[in-house]
């Protein structure tokens, strides 16, 4: 009688600090199993190993970015532990996990820059234009041990049959072009989340500022007008329109473009300015802003933002830095109305 093989797939939920990833283990009831490299994976071993991964590297050119973990959550490194996106992560650990079917390509050194993997690349005279020679990738992955469990050179992607990447051991001159997905990162930032404090506008009851500038912009209901308790500057008038609605508004949309710990000295000098916005129901968002060229660093109340502080560029800086001659308008003289009106 021909034997019979029970071919059968476990499927593990494999926990990646608060992920799953499925892996398949396929074996007979003779006890063999069958190689995990038979199914195509190009990383058969670090498909196991997920789990374990505890740091993450990406090096290129003269920029390296730095992550860990403490097996619940990333952080990033070069930003003082700051919190990354837990599925940013997880999403690209699953993508080197996934590379198959690769493909032998060159082993020549030479022709290494050709696929985007030369470990050194000379500098091109326009790195814009087409053709010419980019700096690669160099993915390291750490599970407890000192030495990276992977060192990997991402190269170009390719299209043609199917979508994939160029890739290299590090050490080994043999290139592979292997069907997948991998997008390292070279700015952490695109794998933290860079919103911060949040209050909508129509939430808003009063903003009041101290500092360089002392009033407060308020309303007793959310229908009525904001007014401010200031005198307008000798020779202008309030805006009859929106006059205060850029800096009442602005923590409907607070994306930083840069974070640091705030132990940093320019925190231990006073604040340039401070404004808090108050919500109707009593609850307040504080923010203490330093303006610096180009933008401002901003801390924030709550507990989740004591450690920290954001930069901010110009477009928000200038909102928050607003004063009275950005809500008013010069008065016109009576003449100059009627000209205008003859005009029209």
């Amino acid at each position: 009688m021909a034997n019979k093989f029970a071919v059968t797939a476990l499927v593990a939920a494999l926990t990646l600090g608060g992920g799953w990833l499925v892996y398949q283990n396929i074996g007979g009831t003779s006890g063999n199993t069958v190689e995990s490299d038979r199914e195509g994976w190009f990383l058969p071993e670090l498909r196991s190993k997920l789990n374990d991964v505890r740091r993450i590297e990406f090096t290129k050119a003269d920029t390296v970015v730095r992550m860990q973990s403490d097996g619940s959550s990333w952080t990033a490194t070069d930003f003082g532990g700051y919190a990354l996106r837990f599925d940013s992560v997880r999403e690209f650990l699953l993508q080197v996990a996934s590379l198959k079917d690769a493909q032998k390509k060159t082993s020549s050194p030479s022709r290494h820059a050709d696929l985007g993997l030369a470990a050194v690349v000379e500098a091109a005279e326009d790195p814009r234009a087409y053709g010419a020679p980019q700096p690669s990738t160099l993915l390291k992955l750490w599970t407890d041990g000192a030495e990276p469990e992977l060192a990997l050179w991402i190269g170009r992607g390719k299209w043609q049959p199917s979508q994939g990447v160029y890739v290299r051991l590090d050490g080994d001159d043999q290139c592979w072009a292997a069907d997948g997905q991998l997008r390292p990162v070279d700015d952490t930032k695109r794998w933290m989340d860079t919103k911060v404090v949040s209050m909508s506008a129509v939430d808003v009851a009063s903003v009041a500022i101290t500092g360089d500038l002392i009033t407060t912009i308020s309303r007793p209901d959310a229908e009525t007008d904001f007014a401010c308790d200031a005198t307008e500057p000798e020779g202008r008038e309030w805006k009859p329109v929106g006059a205060f609605s850029a800096i009442t508004s602005s923590l409907s949309y607070t994306n930083f473009e840069n974070v640091e710990l705030a132990s940093a000295e320019r925190y231990q000098s006073a604040a340039t300015r401070t404004v808090t916005w108050t919500h109707f129901d009593g609850t307040a968002i504080v923010a203490e802003f330093w303006q610096v060229e180009g933008g401002c660093w901003a801390r924030f109340s709550g507990e989740e933002y004591a450690n920290w502080a954001y930069y901010f560029g110009s477009a928000k800086a200038d909102v928050w830095f607003q004063g009275l001659s950005d809500w008013s308008d010069e008065f016109a003289e009576e003449g100059e109305a009627v000209e205008e009106e003859s005009k029209e």
